[in-house]
């Protein structure tokens, strides 16, 4: 990247060092390049971006950013070296365009990246981007690479080091970080929607509608498409792939014996919405819920629902 990337030269250095002497494990760190082929930039499961201006990337490697975290699972982590308002700035038009519909969001005291190596009290003002049920993008409006550059500030630098450590660890799932000289496999790209074995609906097919709600209802975008392919090829039932997406206030949600809702987040079906499903129910219809990632935000709001329904 052009511009003052590396302001703190030693930051990483010392948090890899810390990891390695806290959890006994050998990890190391590296520069890398966007130029290169998403199977070697995959190597490093957690890129790190930190500047006090925000970097002016090209589209297509804006791309693979977004392509890092989407489809080979990766995990960035954006800093606004000493908190300056340009990085933040920056960063916050980056993601609205690189995951317009993914929301960033302050986590909360219960994410994992809290609790899953050292006990962290406070949040120091993170933000993330979750992917499916994980979160693939964090962002840190206050400085984090200048805490592990100069290491003894008081209270802050252990602060700084612990988060660094729990974030390498839930990025990682716990496993070892991979060495440069690793194969990295990448996952097959699922199969599209418009694919015409998947487009052709047989008679008597089982329809099934999503249910639009304001707590991130498509989660799992592809998930109505792997249900279908999985009952066509198990268990001999069809299914039509792609899902429709549909308020409870909708007439066609009668066209659909089954309406699937998923989620993530707080929810709240206004009164409307309440009739209706209540209607659509008592008429027959069937409603299947999924807490996304097992949130607990998300049950109370499904049990606050079920008590307006019923």
């Amino acid at each position: 990247m052009a511009g003052h990337w590396n302001r703190n030269i030693h930051d990483l250095e010392n948090l890899t060092g810390y990891i390695g002497q806290k959890l006994g494990r050998r990890t190391v760190w590296q520069t890398t390049s966007l130029d290169l082929p998403m199977e070697e930039l995959r190597t490093s499961p957690i890129l790190f971006i930190t500047g006090h201006e925000f970097p002016e990337f090209t589209a297509e490697q804006a791309d693979k950013l977004r392509r890092f975290v989407d489809d080979a699972g990766g995990t960035l982590l954006f800093e606004a070296c000493c908190g300056k308002k340009e990085f933040i700035d920056g960063f916050r038009r980056f993601a609205r365009e690189a995951w317009p519909d993914r929301p960033f969001r302050p986590l909360q005291k219960d994410h994992s990246i809290y609790s899953c190596v050292f006990p962290v009290e406070q949040t120091y003002a993170l933000e993330g981007i979750d992917i499916g049920c994980r979160t693939g993008v964090f962002f840190s409006p206050r400085a984090l690479s200048c805490l592990w550059e100069l290491r003894t500030i008081p209270k802050y630098s252990k602060l700084a080091f612990q988060l660094g450590t729990n974030l390498t660890a839930y990025a990682t799932g716990g496993d070892r970080l991979r060495d440069r000289l690793d194969v990295v496999e990448l996952p097959d790209t699922p199969k599209k929607t418009g694919d015409r074995r998947m487009a052709e609906v047989p008679r008597g097919a089982v329809r099934i509608a999503r249910l639009i709600h304001d707590g991130k209802y498509d989660l799992n975008p592809n998930a109505m498409t792997n249900l279908a392919a999985m009952l066509r090829d198990q268990a001999g039932i069809d299914v039509v792939a792609r899902s429709r997406h549909l308020y409870a206030t909708d007439k066609k949600i009668y066209d659909y014996p089954i309406v699937f809702m998923n989620g993530l987040y707080k929810f709240e079906l206004p009164d409307e919405q309440i009739v209706a499903l209540r209607k659509y129910l008592e008429r027959g219809g069937f409603l299947m819920v999924n807490n996304g990632c097992g949130r607990e935000e998300f049950r109370k709001s499904f049990r606050k629902m079920v008590k307006k329904l019923f």
